[in-house]
């Protein structure tokens, strides 16, 4: 049974599995040993390595060490599975993990757990790492050195992070409370690529997470690493990433994907579920993003498993300007078929696509332009380069929406301030709310 966080010193639960790091699992565990907070357990299985490695890890006599040897390799996957099922019934409070090769800073525990049993509204804390390099191969990631030296966001913007681009978190940095770990399935090591990215992205649909920033894991870059490029790998993500995309969405509710995803949204108002639907699917076909392969696969199953909606068909019709020929156009040339070969980076349906769209159709007028989110101006002008006389066509088209606000002003008896706020504290809604009365809107 978990402990919860009633005692000053909450119990960690550390896993390792170990594949031929003879060089460097000795010093991995001693950094585990030399943490100045010494209330953990460390699960270290050596993974049917045939160098020394087992041996390394069977001369450890701290009984806070539990070694487990497997005779045969299962490429960490039965290794992590069997460490899971252990955790499980482990009374713990917080699940932590290292690898093998890597090392973490002696106050690395102690901050992290000092951090969140004050601020108890994180349910996990990361921090920032440093590569390490072999001399051979340090001119070959040197650019990578800083991935992961983000600012704290909001699980919010996380959120939309992790959807657009890659992990930048370690997982050697986490500290995780138990509970919420297995929630999310914990470490399922079946995504041999991206399982970690899968928990952290899964955590953010309900929870907040603390990025503490400073070096506190030592993350060593060699020619063994899991994450190497190679076909196999690149095929392997682009199916893991697949999967993970859809199982973050079918885990947000519309208050999370709204908040998440404001600015990348052309409309003001959500009143249905046929337009919370094509939200998503202008969101899986909007801006070029890392991935886009896997986010037009989505926006495709969701158009087939609601094919028969009328409803969902004609908002998609009449509002995102995306009809039965769009769709042709997009099963026959996108999605994961396509994920290896070359992209032309063209926005399909964003925001500002269906801005440009709805002036030229005149779906924009004075009536109707409070149903249209102002940031859409800030979107066309990110893609005036892809589109042919882009300039021009961003000119023309702010002109002509702020002719419209002003009309629309002089037309209005009393003055409403509208504020799209992604996540802010009551304080500070006030404070903006000040501001503009204060300047007379």
């Amino acid at each position: 049974m978990v402990t919860g966080m009633k005692g000053d010193t909450p119990r960690i639960a550390i896993y390792m599995s170990c594949y031929n790091h003879e060089e460097f699992v000795g010093e991995a565990v001693e950094s585990i040993l030399g943490q100045t907070y010494e209330n953990w357990e460390l699960y270290a299985v050596n993974d049917g390595s045939t160098d020394k490695s087992g041996e390394i890890l069977a001369s450890y006599q701290d009984k806070r060490i539990h070694y487990y040897n497997f005779k045969k390799n299962t490429n960490l996957i039965g290794a992590i599975r069997f460490l899971m099922e252990i955790f499980k019934e482990a009374d713990v409070d917080y699940i932590a993990d290292l690898a093998s090769d890597d090392v973490w800073e002696k106050d690395k525990l102690e901050k992290q757990i000092a951090f969140l049993q004050s601020h108890p509204e994180y349910k996990a804390c990361f921090s920032w790492d440093k590569i390490v390099f072999n001399s051979e191969d340090k001119g070959v990631y040197e650019n990578d050195s800083l991935y992961s030296h983000k600012e704290n966001i909001t699980r919010y913007e996380w959120l939309n992070y992790f959807y657009r681009c890659e992990n930048c978190l370690n997982e050697c940095s986490m500290l995780m409370e138990k509970d919420v770990f297995f929630e999310f399935g914990g470490k399922n090591q079946l995504y041999y690529q991206l399982g970690d990215l899968r928990l952290w992205y899964l955590l953010c649909t309900k929870y907040s997470f603390y990025l503490l920033e400073e070096e506190l894991v030592q993350y060593r870059r060699h020619g063994a690493n899991l994450s190497e490029p190679s076909p196999e790998v690149i095929i392997r993500c682009i199916n893991e990433r697949y999967l993970i995309d859809k199982e973050a969405f079918s885990l947000m509710d519309k208050s999370t994907f709204r908040r998440t995803f404001y600015m990348e949204l052309p409309y003001m108002v959500c009143d249905t579920q046929e337009q919370f639907l094509a939200e998503q699917f202008c969101v899986f076909l909007g801006r070029n993003i890392s991935s886009a392969y896997a986010k037009e696969q989505m926006a495709m199953d969701l158009y087939f498993m609601h094919s028969q909606n009328n409803a969902f068909l004609s908002v998609l019709e009449n509002d995102y300007y995306f009809d039965a020929k769009n769709l042709l156009g997009l099963s026959g040339k996108e999605g994961l078929s396509t994920a290896m070969m070359p992209r032309d980076g063209a926005n399909k349906l964003s925001p500002a696509v269906i801005l440009i769209n709805a002036v030229e159709t005149g779906k924009i007028k004075e009536d109707t332009l409070h149903q249209f989110r102002y940031s859409t101006l800030f979107d066309l002008w990110e893609i005036t380069v892809l589109l042919e006389n882009g300039r021009q066509k961003f000119d023309r088209i702010k002109e002509f929406i702020v002719d419209l606000q002003n009309k629309r002003v002089k037309l209005q008896k009393e003055k409403k301030v509208l504020f799209l706020i992604a996540q802010s504290s009551p304080s500070d809604v006030t404070e903006k709310i000040r501001e503009k009365q204060k300047n007379g809107a």
